[in-house]
């Protein structure tokens, strides 16, 4: 009876030390799993992210090239620059909401709060400028293929052999000349 008591209790021993492992091997199972759908998530968003932000840099680009181009502007030039100002504003703004960093937070910020202000306050100032100025754009058109020509001849005297310094003095002056002609 000692013996089949003491065999029943190995056996019992051995059942439950494999019932521990086996809950062991299912813990570490479920942990797995749990980490592979936070890490699931994780990078869902971070592609998310990197998506949107790169339609933002996309957007500020275009509406930086946008911005440079003054030249024979008109209104409607202007509204499209301000409705392109606004919608690089709210992918900033979703751009924000999904950072964690304040500093990051304000970075944002102050890129928005440049967009809205300075620039477009200067950009309207020189739109109504350049309006007020009788023939302007005509003025405009018709030098900007003079001062390309001068600049591509300008470089090309640059990348031409060393000058002597006699030979330096009448480049000067047509350089003088050419900056006068200008205006």
């Amino acid at each position: 009876m000692i013996q089949a008591k003491l065999k029943l209790e190995i056996i019992a021993g051995y059942l439950l030390l494999v019932s521990f492992f086996a809950f062991i091997i299912y813990l570490i199972h479920e942990e797995r799993e749990k980490r592979k759908v936070v890490w699931n998530v994780r990078e869902m968003h971070w592609l998310e992210e990197q998506q949107l932000t790169d339609r933002t840099f996309i957007k500020m680009l275009n509406l930086a090239t946008t911005g440079e181009l003054i030249a024979g502007r008109t209104e409607e030039d202007y509204t499209a620059y301000q409705n392109k100002c606004m919608e690089v504003i709210s992918l900033l703004q979703k751009l924000k909401m999904n950072q964690e960093d304040m500093e990051q937070r304000a970075c944002i910020d102050s890129v928005c709060c440049l967009l809205t202000e300075k620039k477009e306050r200067q950009m309207a100032a020189l739109l109504h400028q350049i309006e007020d100025m009788p023939n302007a754009g005509e003025i405009v058109h018709k030098k900007i293929p003079a001062i390309v020509w001068k600049t591509q001849q300008q470089s090309k005297e640059q990348t031409s052999p060393m000058a002597t310094p006699t030979e330096l003095l009448p480049a000067q002056k047509r350089k003088k000349k050419q900056f006068l002609e200008l205006l």
